[in-house]
């Protein structure tokens, strides 16, 4: 598989033969390592549409596109082009030799004037409109020629440069915590992976056990939160590219492994069975959560103080101050307290830790 800068040297070189063998009768369009420095050739090869790809996978995402057009019109301004058209003439000073390649030629009256119009600030303007569509035709196939000798030539699209991959180092992702590098965040095209804060430290676990009549509560393995703040995903603007794995030095991908947060309990219901995730909201008066943790499902609902939370085997109550202490409830196993907690902490990371972020902002909007 090839993408990129070095692919961009061999779609070029196709441009030029298909060039070669029909002119510029045909519209031609790629998106094989078209970027912000060499956007402004692929308009002066009148290529239609120019696309990008890979560009957009760099970190950046798709704020780097904001310079693409300024990248253009800085190269129009040098050569004194007033648009697209005048550009294809100028853009590597190829308008005598499109003229003299033109069939039927036009007279040397006629040729003198069109070179006279290339020294205004508007070519077109002094030139008959068939002649000048014919010049700018002429001048995309020639123009094909110089940009593919250039590039071929071009260290920045050598395979040697180009051929390096990411460092990996020996660990796995897991959902909490990682090296926190961000990487994944400004690699992503379309902005899906975003960071939040939980408090660094232990989260204790309890086990409570419920006999039909009593509650029963045992300390269970802990949690620990090491890093700094946490990675996360919005599903909603993921499209699962792969991209954020290829640059993030762990294994795993963080797309698949981070906490994964859904702008709608219907996209979070569509993956049931499928893929851990969570879905939060905020009402009046109350937060909720439907968490999917190893494919199992959970449901919390803070008011205030008091906590209402249920999986597939019990449904709980208790005060969030002290849930071992006001355990009430059914459950038909043991019901681990470090998942609430878990889950708490993602709820509030998001709504109060995390500043604007698309959790806060979809979830608040939704009421």
């Amino acid at each position: 598989y090839l993408s990129g800068q070095p692919l961009h040297v061999m779609a070029i070189e196709l441009v030029r033969r298909f060039r070669r063998t029909f002119g510029d009768r045909f519209p031609i369009s790629f998106s094989a390592g078209v970027d912000r420095q060499n956007f402004p050739d692929a308009v002066a090869l009148g290529l239609v549409p120019v696309t990008v790809c890979s560009d957009l996978l760099r970190p950046g995402g798709y704020g780097r596109a904001q310079t693409y057009f300024k990248n253009l019109g800085n190269r129009m301004e040098a050569v004194g082009a007033a648009h697209v058209d005048d550009f294809v003439l100028k853009a590597y000073g190829l308008a005598p030799q499109a003229l003299d390649a033109l069939d039927p030629q036009p007279a040397a009256a006629v040729r003198d004037a069109c070179l006279a119009a290339l020294e205004s600030a508007d070519t077109r303007a002094g030139v008959e409109p068939a002649l000048y569509a014919r010049w700018v035709s002429a001048a995309r196939v020639l123009n094909a020629e110089h940009y593919a000798d250039a590039s071929q030539a071009d260290a920045r699209y050598g395979l040697a440069k180009n051929s390096k991959l990411p460092r990996k180092i020996d660990s796995t992702l897991e959902l909490l915590d990682c090296i926190t590098c961000d990487k994944c965040v400004p690699v992503c095209p379309n902005n899906a992976n975003f960071t939040f804060h939980i408090p660094k430290g232990e989260i204790a676990s309890s086990i409570g056990q419920f006999d039909g009549a009593q509650w029963t509560v045992e300390p269970g393995p802990s949690l620990e939160v090491a890093e700094k703040h946490q990675i996360a995903n919005f599903v909603d603007f993921c499209n699962d590219c792969g991209n954020c794995d290829v640059f993030c030095p762990e294994l795993g991908g963080p797309y698949k492994l981070k906490p994964r947060f859904h702008g709608s309990l219907q996209t979070w219901q569509s993956e049931s069975g499928q893929r851990d995730g969570f879905y939060v909201s905020r009402g009046p008066g109350s937060d909720e959560v439907y968490a999917r943790i190893g494919l199992e499902e959970f449901h919390l609902v803070v008011r205030g103080e008091r906590v209402h939370f249920s999986g597939s085997s019990f449904e709980v109550q208790f005060d969030a101050s002290a849930p071992e202490e006001t355990l009430e409830g059914r459950a038909d196993g043991p019901v681990d307290l470090a998942l609430y907690r878990l889950i708490d902490l993602f709820r509030a990371g998001v709504l109060e830790r995390g500043g604007v972020n698309y959790v806060s902002v979809t979830s608040m909007g939704a009421t």
